[in-house]
């Protein structure tokens, strides 16, 4: 049943959620492109060089992936900040029809892991250029394609003749001075009557060798006996750079006419890779883009459940009858319209933080609005405004507001529905706050305290 409601309600809220979708699948895709930068070729020859501008932008890339990181938290934080607000009033009423908190909870987090699979899969699908989907949908046989669509293929060759090698790369060891082949590149025939590259890492390159000695004898005659083949699963890729012109020269490519010239394809097939990332650093990606997302799917489940309602529980906790309270409370919130997010009756309910405080009306004593003005280099950049309400408890809670106008909106119905609480700020109000509690909270209604503490003049005056 849950389940059915939970992708009912991700249909009928697509517009809502759809800025949630949105905002995950972006999240997802940034995230995994941004960080496969170093996976890229060009990318992993300057991490083996030991070139001092290569080491500069290495770490500049790290800096940056922790940037991105930070940038990618407050945008699915913000996210969710949006989803939770327009939600609280739907799950108030499935409280009211008598769901659970365990139940609401369950039906959220099959909504928001119904959304998280579908960013994860949208995001992956974006930022890997179908590289992951393609391993999921497992590799195309070499011998199956045609020369002419092997490109970008993810595939499983079965290489059983080398003729020649033309490339690699290695890693000194500025310590001991050694230095240690990690990738080789060889000539292996395709099709035909085609030859392309093959580029495999030091698990394969011994394997490789061999296979090209035998297949070296094999061609000249010196021995009939084949070399043991072996089998790779990788992408095609096109070549280029060092790599091209290196190829071109071990087989002559200039003293071949035109025509046989494409004989010799510019593609490399590169073993244990998906897309143009390295196969292990391309799921390690996945992975870590998944646990961020489903992270960020269960925090907002979590956001939507529980948090934003852990003071409400804990105020009907210290009640009488918790479920009566939480019932009540619920019919408030569902009866009572907001001014600005503050709803004013037998409660005072806001929200901070995303989390919803709940107060005695009786309770409150004193709310004001507090401007902060922010400056630069001594020049006024603007001003930032919130109700401060505080209570007979010496509790203070800072409401933030968009603009002026709605702060004093929120303090003149604060003075409409209970006009017990002191309003406005003076440095009288805060010291007879602070050493005469008791007197403070009796202002609104002792014409007599008032005079005899502030003669001719306001609480309200300076």
């Amino acid at each position: 049943m849950f389940s059915k409601l939970a992708l009912r309600n991700v249909r009928r809220s697509f517009r809502d959620y759809g800025v949630y979708l949105l905002t995950l699948t972006f999240g997802v895709c940034l995230f995994y492109t941004f960080n496969s930068i170093d996976g890229q070729g060009v990318m992993v020859y300057l991490a083996q060089s030991q070139n001092p501008m290569a080491q500069l932008i290495q770490t500049i890339l790290d800096i940056f992936s922790v940037f991105v990181a930070v940038v990618l938290a407050c945008l699915i934080l913000y996210a969710n900040t949006f989803l939770i607000r327009r939600r609280k009033r739907e799950l108030g009423t499935y409280l009211l029809l008598g769901l659970s908190q365990r139940q609401v909870s369950g039906l959220l987090v099959l909504e928001t892991l119904v959304i998280g699979l579908i960013s994860l899969a949208a995001g992956l699908l974006w930022g890997t250029g179908f590289g992951a989907f393609k391993a999921i949908g497992g590799p195309k046989p070499l011998d199956s394609l045609d020369v002419s669509e092997l490109k970008g293929q993810y595939v499983e060759a079965e290489v059983y003749l080398i003729y020649d090698w033309y490339a690699y790369t290695e890693r000194t060891n500025t310590s001991t001075n050694r230095s240690t082949v990690t990738e080789k590149e060889y000539i292996i025939p395709v099709g035909d009557a085609e030859y392309m590259g093959l580029a495999v890492d030091a698990g394969y390159i011994s394997t490789a060798d061999d296979l090209l000695d035998a297949s070296y004898e094999l061609l000249t005659g010196a021995s009939q006996t084949p070399g043991e083949s072996f089998t790779v699963r990788g992408t095609i890729l096109p070549m280029s750079g060092e790599s091209l012109d290196f190829y071109h020269q071990v087989v002559g490519y200039d003293d071949w006419t035109a025509e046989e010239q494409q004989m010799f394809l510019p593609l490399v097939l590169k073993a244990d890779y998906l897309g143009s990332m390295d196969q292990s650093g391309t799921w390690l990606l996945t992975a870590g883009a998944g646990v961020a997302l489903f992270a960020a799917v269960w925090m907002l489940a979590g956001a939507l459940t529980g948090r934003y309602q852990k003071r409400i529980r804990a105020y009907c906790k210290a009640s009488e009858s918790p479920e009566a309270m939480l019932e009540q409370l619920e019919t408030f919130y569902q009866s009572t319209e907001p001014v600005n997010g503050v709803r004013t009756g037998r409660w005072m309910m806001f929200e901070t933080g995303g989390k919803t405080t709940v107060l005695d009306a009786e309770n409150v004593a004193w709310a004001y609005m507090r401007t902060v003005q922010h400056r630069t280099n001594g020049i006024p950049t603007g001003k930032k405004y919130s109700v401060v309400v505080r209570t007979l408890g010496r509790a203070q809670h800072d409401i933030p507001m968009k603009k002026q106008e709605t702060a004093r909106e929120v303090l003149a119905e604060i003075q409409r529905v209970l006009p017990h609480v002191v309003l406005g700020y003076t440095d009288r109000l805060e010291r007879l706050y602070i050493e005469r509690l008791q007197d403070f909270a009796c202002l609104p209604y002792d014409a007599a305290l008032r005079a005899e503490l502030f003669g001719t003049q306001t609480p309200y005056d300076s």
